[in-house]
């Protein structure tokens, strides 16, 4: 009897631990949020610690340097040009002054696309502005400088040829070129003013 009534005592000590251990189960799923089955993954829904940083910034930097490269060694030719008193140093024989200030402003715009791309390589922010104004003055210089000289640069296409309809074929040529030297800094303009692109520079 004594056997018995502790072997009940013991089963029922065991079901009162286990009825204990399921209600606090319970109570723990309980107090656990409900989560729905048709929602995302929660690593789906965070954002990556590490967003890419768009290339263009980087892209047009390091062509920036290139053609600001180029530019340096258009000038110091043109020096040097000059220092030997040669016509080809203005080959469409533009006036001294206009001549002046179409190489001054040639000048300057170089070491503004020097420094856009010395800044854009870096993702500098100063570099996105250097490049904006490079990008004004020269869209305004362009058209101007074209302008002011479009006898000067069609009498020096026309040059050697008595073909009339030369004259249609150098005008869109010229045209084309002008489009051309615009296309650079119009394009860059757009891409690096985008809110993506101010966000990476710093």
């Amino acid at each position: 009897m004594d056997e018995q009534d502790n072997n009940d005592a013991d089963q029922n000590g065991t079901d009162s631990n286990d009825s204990e251990g399921g209600q606090k189960k319970d109570e723990i799923k309980s107090s656990e949020p409900e989560q729905n089955p048709y929602a995302a993954p929660q690593s789906a829904t965070k954002a990556p610690l590490y967003a890419a940083r768009p290339k263009s910034p980087k892209v047009f930097g390091i062509l920036s340097l290139v053609f600001a490269g180029f530019g340096l060694l258009s000038i110091v030719q043109l020096m040097i040009l000059l220092l030997q008193g040669s016509p080809m140093a203005n080959p469409m024989q533009l006036p001294s002054l206009g001549f002046l200030i179409s190489n001054v402003i040639g000048f300057v715009t170089v070491l503004m696309l020097l420094a856009a791309g010395l800044g854009l390589v870096k993702y500098q922010d100063k570099g996105r502005r250097w490049f904006s104004w490079y990008a004004v003055v020269t869209v305004i210089f362009t058209i101007l400088n074209s302008l002011f000289t479009y006898k000067a640069m069609m009498s020096f296409v026309m040059k050697g040829s008595d073909d009339p309809n030369m004259a249609g074929v150098a005008a869109v040529s010229l045209m084309l070129g002008i489009a051309v030297a615009l296309a650079f800094p119009i394009i860059g303009y757009i891409m690096l003013n985008s809110d993506a692109v101010k966000r990476a520079l710093h």
